[in-house]
């Protein structure tokens, strides 16, 4: 039975509609369906009174059981869908709510923080950007009215061409379709229809929601689900009016400041968090069954069951996770997922392999975004353990006789969580430290005598085993105190055999610090025992169908393996669909990709992994946008060159715009191993790479000249690099760069000569035009070199005599090098004139103007020699002697005035060797 408005014979406006299951509903209806604010009664008594959308519970409501007990909260599609609070009746002045997130009739989404959770904060040793890590949720893009994307309606699949139809205004439903068709479910809803029925939904408020659609919001977790949750309640944040609780507050407030005690969904969903944390497989499974929390559920800070067990190796816990139904990749909110943060323990910053980006980065000191990776794991043990025995000593003289656990216990004190296997690993030297072996005849020193170069103390010294002479053994010592060399290796070997032993590695974890305990065998036992149950806990989520591009937080999973230059899971990631196409951040990390950090890894595993990434389809020519290089913006003024002004000088010279560094750059980059810096030019130049690319200024061709790299100069070349390509930064040419005083280190005298003729043999020209000097002066190769040469005045101004002996040769050196490029340049200038006459007299030597088929009256034959003698003089002024064509006064020859000179020496010099039997 309905009482109410009628609108074309529908149910239109306000009404009650009655039921005979006896279901009663008193509001708003439209074309037909309950639509608007109403009333909803079933009929064992239960009530929900809020806002319904084409018949299905949409945004606030309030539903109130039979047994009194009331959830005050949002909705969609007739389920609970996000902020909202259930109140327990019964419980008389003592109020019991479950307060958070919700999804259906579940908590998702905990007010209260669990301890020990895995955050980036307890990782200073990465860099972490939280604006840049939230996604941007577009409020413009229409809601679906579905809860989840797997219940999409059926058409949602349909092409671009039939979505983008229904957004047109001009797109309309035969009319009258109401009348006979109410399935606004799956029909296909054009804008229009869509306007009206947020208008009718909305009422006045409508104007406000579309105004809303023009901003983005920051997302509070990168989840899709959590993301949908969020643009849910932005979108009905203006129906809050009336709500016993604020919803913002449910997101930003902690549990405690909610005057209610937790409910029992609250307990459960955190218990759950614990025991997921703990490992307690049978309380997972037990919670899980009863169907109390979902799988899925988060603290305040986004940390799930599936991040906590994985972090802490439960490899049971994880599978009854995953079994009942957890989302692998959910993130927690600061964009990690379990499998990153599984990467984050398994490859500590330490285990990185020395990488040429870590020296780009350290350029800038914005740019201080990883620990200095530790070319030695012996250097970084002994820091550490030093550390250590300073520590543990002057805890030993503020208490003249502390018992050793206490020192123990003591030094636990100040190590942090991410310290505790570094310290565990530190060859004996700390268990050492806190004994105070007897002095031995051989030991004896006074104190007195007893201090070392480094200020150390000949008694610390004595307490490191592997620093103290080998002692005779004697029958009347303790076996104790007896120093002996115990070797690296057999330790180990020792810690790999105990790392087997359950037992022996039960019980004790190295991530805060306890470890040490055990002594450094123990230790290492015990961390290699947790380093193989993370690998088997990465394998397991890969294998469950973790995905290794969700969640780059602190950057992606194939990142980390790349960096530390793990072949095997290279493979095991791309393998399961690892992007190589992914970016770190441009604000701290350079905007690399992991095709670049592969390129600038200094081990012999670099040629492999950026083999692997070539096939995985990387793209050779992606550029990051780091601009600090090491090779300094060198020459273009004699102070500083301002951005604008490069800019200015490279679209006036026609250079090509700097985008920033490649691979291939990177690869030139190197000089640690020239072979497999050669061998990763070859990969990346026979995948495409372009040759010709600037950067700071350089090209690759540059970049392997300065490294000193002849082997990748030589590659480039035979691949097309153009050995006469502007560079800009005031870097000239690849000539500039070879001849530059600041690499002569990388090569003998001879070589940077045989350099030289290797590049003017593939194309390098010597008369290219090249700008140098404050004042932007416009000269050749010659005129830069020798500009380059008398900036060093200790080396040019000063007199030959007065030189030491390395001067002396780093002058010959120079001058040999200038008197070369002088030749080459004499050499190209003739090789340009005879060319041009050439072609001038092309059309002469046509009509037979030579002197001895003319009659030497004919006035044609004169006009000719006057000719020649018109097109000998050459284009190109130049010095003869050293080349030099800019900031010399150039005369020329007396007798033939078809050369020139700078100087009165050049002009003796070159008549000497060579211009007398020319001229």
């Amino acid at each position: 039975k309905y009482s109410g408005e009628f609108v074309d014979d529908m149910r239109h406006g306000t009404g009650s509609h009655t039921w005979k299951s006896g279901e009663v509903y008193e509001g708003s209806f439209y074309k037909d369906h309950m639509h608007g604010n109403g009333c909803y009664t079933w009929r064992d008594g239960s009530t929900f009174t809020g806002s319904f959308y084409l018949d299905q519970k949409q945004g606030y409501g309030t539903l109130t059981f039979v047994n009194g007990d009331v959830f005050e909260g949002l909705y969609k599609a007739n389920e609970r869908f996000g902020p909202g609070v259930l109140t327990y009746a019964g419980h008389g002045q003592c109020k019991v709510q479950d307060i958070g997130w919700w999804c259906r009739d579940k908590l998702i989404r905990l007010c209260t923080r669990v301890e020990g959770a895995f955050s980036m904060h307890d990782h200073k040793e990465y860099k972490y950007f939280e604006e840049e890590t939230h996604h941007q949720i577009d409020l413009s893009e229409n809601e679906s009215s579905d809860l989840f994307a797997h219940n999409a309606t059926s058409y949602s699949f349909l092409s671009e061409q039939f979505k983008a139809a229904l957004s047109s205004e001009s797109t309309v439903l035969p009319n009258g379709i109401e009348i006979y068709s109410k399935d606004y479910e799956h029909l296909p809803q054009t804008s229009k229809l869509k306007k009206e029925l947020n208008q009718a939904f909305f009422g006045a408020d409508y104007d406000l929601v579309c105004s809303d659609k023009l901003y983005t919001v920051v997302a509070i977790n990168n989840t899709p689900l959590s993301m949908k949750i969020q643009k849910h309640i932005h979108t009905h944040r203006h129906q809050e009016k009336g709500l016993s609780f604020i919803p913002d507050e449910i997101s930003t407030k902690e549990r405690s400041f909610f005057d209610s005690k937790s409910g029992p969904l609250e307990h459960a969903s955190r218990q759950l968090l614990l025991c997921a944390g703990a490992g307690d497989a049978h309380s997972v499974y037990s919670i899980l069954k009863s169907g109390a929390a979902d799988p899925n559920v988060a603290d305040r800070q986004g940390n799930n069951p599936i991040i906590s067990a994985a972090t802490n190796c439960h490899l049971d816990v994880v599978n009854i996770l995953l079994d009942m139904g957890a989302n692998i990749n959910q993130v927690n909110d600061q964009g990690t997922s379990s499998l990153s943060a599984c990467h984050v323990f398994y490859y500590p910053v330490d285990h990185f392999k020395t990488n040429l980006l870590d020296q780009i980065h350290a350029k800038h000191p914005e740019y201080g975004v990883f620990e200095k990776p530790k070319t030695k794991k012996r250097e970084s043990i002994k820091r550490r353990s030093s550390s250590i025995s300073s520590k543990v000593k002057n805890r030993r003289e503020s208490s003249p006789s502390p018992a050793p656990s206490d020192d123990s216990v003591s030094l636990l004190d100040g190590i942090g969580a991410t310290e505790g296997i570094e310290i565990c690993k530190s060859d004996l030297k700390s268990r050492s430290a806190e004994k105070k072996p007897k002095k031995t005849k051989s030991s004896k020193v006074t104190e007195e005598n007893s201090v070392t170069q480094d200020g150390s103390s000949s008694s610390d010294v004595l307490h490191q085993i592997f620093l103290t002479e080998e002692l005779a053994f004697e029958s009347n010592e303790n076996v104790v105190d007896l120093d002996a060399k115990v070797t690296q290796d057999l330790i180990e070997r020792t810690a790999t055999l105990l790392s087997y032993n359950e037992r022996a590695v039960s019980g004790v974890s190295t991530r805060n610090g306890q470890a040490i305990r055990l002594g450094t065998t123990g230790a290492l036992a015990v961390w290699k025992a947790e380093h193989s149950q993370l690998r088997k806990t990465i394998e397991l989520l890969l294998l469950r169908g973790a995905d290794p591009n969700i969640g780059p937080v602190p950057f992606p999973p194939l990142f980390f393996a790349v960096k530390a230059a793990d072949i095997s899971a290279v493979c095991l990631l791309l393998n399961k669909g690892a992007s190589t196409a992914f970016r770190l951040s441009d604000k701290g990390l350079g905007g690399f990709n992991v095709l670049h950090v592969a390129s600038g890894i200094m081990c012999s595993e670099g040629v492999k992994l950026v083999e692997l990434l070539l096939h995985a389809n990387a793209d050779p020519n992606t550029c990051a946008h780091d601009r600090y290089g090491i090779y300094n913006k060198m020459h273009t003024c004699e102070g500083t060159m301002t951005l604008d002004d490069m800019h200015k000088n490279m679209d006036s010279m026609g250079l090509s715009e700097d985008l920033g560094i490649t691979a291939l750059h990177i690869a030139c980059h190197r000089d640690d191993n020239y072979k497999d810096a050669c061998d990763v030019t070859h990969l990346l130049l026979n995948n495409a790479a372009k040759p010709d690319c600037i950067w700071t200024g350089h090209s690759p061709l540059s970049l392997a000249i300065a490294s000193g790299n002849d082997l990748c100069v030589k590659k480039l070349l035979q691949f097309g690099a153009d050995a006469s390509l502007e560079l800009s930064d005031g870097l000239g040419s690849a000539l500039c760069v070879a001849s530059d005083p600041q690499y002569e280190f990388r090569r003998s005298p001879e070589d940077r000569i045989s350099l030289i003729d290797w590049l003017v043999k593939f194309g390098a020209d010597m008369l290219a035009p090249i700008k140098f000097g404050s004042k932007q002066s416009t000269g050749t190769v010659v005129d830069y070199a020798h500009w380059l040469f008398n900036k060093d005045t200790r080396i040019s101004r000063t007199p030959y005599h007065a030189l030491n002996i390395k001067e002396r040769e780093a002058y010959n050196a120079r001058k040999n090098l200038l008197t070369h490029l002088g030749k080459l340049l004499r050499e190209s200038a003739k090789n340009l004139d005879r060319r041009t006459t050439q072609e001038n007299f092309s059309g002469s030597t046509e009509n037979g103007l030579y002197p001895h088929e003319t009659d030497r009256d004919d006035h044609s034959v004169k006009y000719a020699f006057e000719l020649c003698k018109f097109f000998r003089k050459p284009a190109f002024k130049y010095c003869y002697e050293c080349g030099r064509s800019v900031g010399v006064h150039l005369t020329s020859c007396t007798r033939c005035h078809e050369v020139y000179y700078c100087s009165r020496a050049c002009k003796l010099k070159a008549w000497e060797e060579r211009h007398k039997y020319e001229c």
